[in-house]
Protein backbone atom coordinates (compact mmCIF):
# COMPACT_ATOMS: atom_id res chain seq x y z
CA UNK A 1 0.00 0.00 0.00
CA UNK A 2 1.52 2.87 -1.40
CA UNK A 3 0.92 6.75 -2.04
CA UNK A 4 0.31 7.34 -5.54
CA UNK A 5 -1.94 6.38 -8.09
CA UNK A 6 -5.18 4.39 -8.01
CA UNK A 7 -4.60 2.05 -10.39
CA UNK A 8 -6.62 -0.96 -10.65
CA UNK A 9 -8.17 -3.79 -13.44
CA UNK A 10 -9.75 -2.80 -16.59
CA UNK A 11 -12.94 -3.35 -15.46
CA UNK A 12 -12.51 -1.56 -11.98
CA UNK A 13 -15.11 1.19 -12.55
CA UNK A 14 -11.96 4.38 -12.67
CA UNK A 15 -9.80 5.01 -15.31
CA UNK A 16 -6.09 3.68 -14.94
CA UNK A 17 -4.34 6.44 -13.54
CA UNK A 18 -6.93 7.91 -11.78
CA UNK A 19 -5.35 10.69 -9.35
CA UNK A 20 -5.86 9.03 -5.36
CA UNK A 21 -6.72 13.24 -4.91
CA UNK A 22 -9.81 12.75 -7.40
CA UNK A 23 -11.63 9.95 -5.24
CA UNK A 24 -10.09 9.14 -1.96
CA UNK A 25 -9.30 11.36 0.76
CA UNK A 26 -6.23 13.62 0.47
CA UNK A 27 -3.11 11.92 2.02
CA UNK A 28 -4.70 8.47 1.36
CA UNK A 29 -2.55 4.89 0.55
CA UNK A 30 -4.07 2.88 -2.08
CA UNK A 31 -3.02 -0.89 -3.21
CA UNK A 32 -0.19 -1.33 -5.37
CA UNK A 33 -1.02 -3.04 -8.26
CA UNK A 34 -1.20 -6.66 -8.38
CA UNK A 35 2.47 -8.55 -8.57
CA UNK A 36 4.19 -5.01 -8.10
CA UNK A 37 6.35 -5.62 -5.14
CA UNK A 38 6.83 -2.61 -2.95
CA UNK A 39 10.30 -1.06 -2.81
CA UNK A 40 12.30 -1.78 0.40
CA UNK A 41 11.83 1.67 1.59
CA UNK A 42 8.22 1.76 1.19
CA UNK A 43 7.48 -1.40 2.83
CA UNK A 44 9.64 -0.71 6.04
CA UNK A 45 7.35 2.76 5.85
CA UNK A 46 4.20 0.71 6.26
CA UNK A 47 5.15 -1.82 7.81
CA UNK A 48 5.99 0.88 10.76
CA UNK A 49 2.67 2.67 9.86
CA UNK A 50 0.93 -0.47 10.51
CA UNK A 51 2.88 -1.28 14.23
CA UNK A 52 1.52 2.45 15.25
CA UNK A 53 -1.82 1.35 13.75
CA UNK A 54 -2.55 -2.01 15.46
CA UNK A 55 -0.54 -0.66 19.01
CA UNK A 56 -3.66 1.70 19.05
CA UNK A 57 -6.72 -0.14 18.03
CA UNK A 58 -5.67 -2.80 20.73
CA UNK A 59 -5.33 -0.05 23.45
CA UNK A 60 -8.83 1.65 22.02
CA UNK A 61 -10.13 -1.73 22.84
CA UNK A 62 -9.01 -2.11 26.44
CA UNK A 63 -9.01 1.72 27.28
CA UNK A 64 -11.62 3.24 25.05
CA UNK A 65 -10.58 6.14 22.81
CA UNK A 66 -10.43 9.30 25.02
CA UNK A 67 -8.75 7.10 27.59
CA UNK A 68 -5.67 6.59 25.50
CA UNK A 69 -2.93 8.85 24.88
CA UNK A 70 -0.80 9.27 21.92
CA UNK A 71 2.41 8.51 24.32
CA UNK A 72 0.68 5.37 25.53
CA UNK A 73 -0.12 4.16 21.93
CA UNK A 74 4.24 5.11 21.09
CA UNK A 75 5.12 3.10 23.97
CA UNK A 76 3.62 0.11 22.95
CA UNK A 77 4.25 0.50 19.31
CA UNK A 78 7.89 0.94 20.41
CA UNK A 79 8.62 4.52 18.18
CA UNK A 80 9.15 8.06 19.07
CA UNK A 81 6.05 10.81 19.48
CA UNK A 82 7.77 12.44 15.81
CA UNK A 83 7.43 8.61 14.02
CA UNK A 84 4.03 8.91 14.94
CA UNK A 85 3.00 12.25 14.02
CA UNK A 86 4.89 11.71 10.59
CA UNK A 87 2.06 8.79 9.60
CA UNK A 88 -0.49 9.84 12.01
CA UNK A 89 -1.17 13.99 12.19
CA UNK A 90 -3.38 13.16 15.27
CA UNK A 91 -5.00 10.58 17.60
CA UNK A 92 -8.29 10.77 15.34
CA UNK A 93 -5.94 10.27 12.24
CA UNK A 94 -5.73 6.54 13.49
CA UNK A 95 -10.03 5.79 13.03
CA UNK A 96 -9.50 7.81 9.39
CA UNK A 97 -6.84 5.11 8.40
CA UNK A 98 -9.35 2.48 9.25
CA UNK A 99 -11.89 3.67 6.96
CA UNK A 100 -8.96 3.99 4.10
CA UNK A 101 -8.35 0.28 4.88
CA UNK A 102 -12.02 -0.60 3.91
CA UNK A 103 -11.53 1.32 0.39
CA UNK A 104 -8.40 -1.04 0.18
CA UNK A 105 -10.48 -4.32 0.50
CA UNK A 106 -13.10 -3.14 -2.01
CA UNK A 107 -10.01 -2.60 -4.41
CA UNK A 108 -8.36 -5.39 -3.91
CA UNK A 109 -11.73 -7.56 -4.39
CA UNK A 110 -11.39 -6.69 -8.11
CA UNK A 111 -8.37 -8.28 -7.96
CA UNK A 112 -8.60 -11.24 -6.45
CA UNK A 113 -12.37 -11.91 -5.54
CA UNK A 114 -14.72 -10.77 -8.78
CA UNK A 115 -14.39 -13.25 -11.43
CA UNK A 116 -13.95 -11.18 -14.59
CA UNK A 117 -16.66 -12.49 -16.19
CA UNK A 118 -19.01 -11.33 -13.18
CA UNK A 119 -22.27 -9.08 -13.66
CA UNK A 120 -22.48 -5.83 -11.93
CA UNK A 121 -24.90 -7.00 -9.72
CA UNK A 122 -22.78 -10.07 -8.48
CA UNK A 123 -20.12 -7.13 -7.96
CA UNK A 124 -21.76 -5.14 -6.07
CA UNK A 125 -23.25 -8.02 -3.75
CA UNK A 126 -19.69 -9.25 -3.49
CA UNK A 127 -18.40 -5.57 -2.46
CA UNK A 128 -21.37 -5.39 0.18
CA UNK A 129 -20.00 -9.23 1.21
CA UNK A 130 -16.71 -8.19 2.00
CA UNK A 131 -17.56 -4.87 4.01
CA UNK A 132 -20.10 -6.43 5.85
CA UNK A 133 -17.74 -9.24 6.52
CA UNK A 134 -14.78 -6.57 7.18
CA UNK A 135 -17.14 -5.05 10.02
CA UNK A 136 -18.63 -8.33 11.22
CA UNK A 137 -15.09 -9.15 12.24
CA UNK A 138 -14.51 -5.57 14.13
CA UNK A 139 -18.27 -5.40 15.54
CA UNK A 140 -16.52 -3.41 18.97
CA UNK A 141 -14.44 -1.40 17.09
CA UNK A 142 -16.48 -0.32 14.21
CA UNK A 143 -18.96 1.14 16.83
CA UNK A 144 -16.42 3.12 18.72
CA UNK A 145 -15.70 4.55 15.13
CA UNK A 146 -18.75 5.65 14.64
CA UNK A 147 -19.73 6.71 17.75
CA UNK A 148 -16.60 9.43 17.38
CA UNK A 149 -17.44 10.81 14.27
CA UNK A 150 -20.80 11.45 15.22
CA UNK A 151 -19.14 13.58 18.26
CA UNK A 152 -18.51 17.19 17.54
CA UNK A 153 -15.45 16.07 15.47
CA UNK A 154 -14.70 17.68 12.41
CA UNK A 155 -11.53 16.22 11.37
CA UNK A 156 -13.37 12.73 11.98
CA UNK A 157 -16.23 14.18 10.14
CA UNK A 158 -14.49 15.29 6.97
CA UNK A 159 -12.77 12.11 6.66
CA UNK A 160 -15.89 9.93 6.83
CA UNK A 161 -17.48 12.26 4.34
CA UNK A 162 -14.62 11.75 1.77
CA UNK A 163 -14.48 8.33 2.08
CA UNK A 164 -18.65 7.29 1.70
CA UNK A 165 -17.75 10.25 -1.27
CA UNK A 166 -15.54 7.23 -2.42
CA UNK A 167 -17.90 5.20 -1.98
CA UNK A 168 -21.03 6.70 -3.88
CA UNK A 169 -18.54 7.22 -7.11
CA UNK A 170 -17.36 3.56 -7.05
CA UNK A 171 -21.59 2.59 -6.47
CA UNK A 172 -22.37 5.25 -9.46
CA UNK A 173 -19.50 4.07 -11.29
CA UNK A 174 -20.90 0.56 -11.16
CA UNK A 175 -24.20 0.97 -12.23
CA UNK A 176 -23.68 3.31 -15.34
CA UNK A 177 -21.42 0.35 -16.45
CA UNK A 178 -24.42 -2.09 -15.61
CA UNK A 179 -26.50 0.47 -17.85
CA UNK A 180 -24.43 0.33 -20.62
CA UNK A 181 -24.22 -3.50 -20.78
CA UNK A 182 -28.07 -3.78 -20.84
CA UNK A 183 -28.08 -5.41 -16.96
CA UNK A 184 -29.87 -2.51 -15.44
CA UNK A 185 -32.98 -0.28 -16.30
CA UNK A 186 -31.56 3.20 -18.61
CA UNK A 187 -35.00 5.03 -17.03
CA UNK A 188 -33.31 5.24 -13.75
CA UNK A 189 -30.24 7.99 -12.88
CA UNK A 190 -27.30 5.87 -11.88
CA UNK A 191 -26.32 8.81 -9.25
CA UNK A 192 -29.65 8.16 -7.35
CA UNK A 193 -29.64 4.47 -7.23
CA UNK A 194 -26.23 4.78 -5.98
CA UNK A 195 -27.37 7.01 -3.41
CA UNK A 196 -30.49 4.37 -2.42
CA UNK A 197 -27.71 2.00 -2.29
CA UNK A 198 -25.28 3.93 -0.16
CA UNK A 199 -28.53 4.56 1.84
CA UNK A 200 -29.07 0.86 2.37
CA UNK A 201 -25.42 0.00 3.31
CA UNK A 202 -25.07 2.91 5.95
CA UNK A 203 -28.72 2.62 7.80
CA UNK A 204 -28.42 -1.40 7.81
CA UNK A 205 -24.60 -1.10 9.34
CA UNK A 206 -26.14 1.52 12.02
CA UNK A 207 -29.35 -0.45 12.59
CA UNK A 208 -26.68 -3.76 12.75
CA UNK A 209 -24.22 -1.73 15.30
CA UNK A 210 -27.52 -0.73 17.68
CA UNK A 211 -28.98 -4.66 17.95
CA UNK A 212 -28.27 -7.06 20.03
CA UNK A 213 -29.19 -10.01 18.57
CA UNK A 214 -26.59 -11.85 16.76
CA UNK A 215 -27.60 -10.84 13.32
CA UNK A 216 -25.89 -11.24 9.97
CA UNK A 217 -24.99 -8.08 8.38
CA UNK A 218 -23.93 -9.86 5.21
CA UNK A 219 -27.27 -11.34 5.07
CA UNK A 220 -29.13 -8.63 5.99
CA UNK A 221 -27.38 -6.45 2.97
CA UNK A 222 -27.57 -9.80 0.22
CA UNK A 223 -31.38 -9.43 1.31
CA UNK A 224 -31.72 -5.81 0.27
CA UNK A 225 -29.62 -6.11 -2.48
CA UNK A 226 -31.48 -8.37 -4.23
CA UNK A 227 -34.97 -6.53 -3.37
CA UNK A 228 -33.62 -3.45 -4.94
CA UNK A 229 -32.14 -5.34 -8.14
CA UNK A 230 -35.58 -7.10 -8.43
CA UNK A 231 -36.45 -3.57 -9.55
CA UNK A 232 -33.86 -2.43 -11.23
CA UNK A 233 -32.96 -5.10 -13.13
CA UNK A 234 -32.82 -5.18 -17.11
CA UNK A 235 -35.55 -8.14 -17.91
Amino acid sequence: MVPGRWIGPARFPFPQGTEVGEILPKGSEVAPVKDSPLPRRERKKLETKEKIFNAAIELFRKKGFENTTVEEITEKADVGKGTFFNYFPRKESILNYLGERRMMAIQEAFYENIPEDATIEETLRRIFEILARENEKEKPLVKLIVGEILKSRESLKEEAHAGQLFFKSLLEALIARGQDQGEIKKEFKALKLAEILEGVYFSSVFKWLDSEEDRSLVEDLSEKIGILFEGVRQK
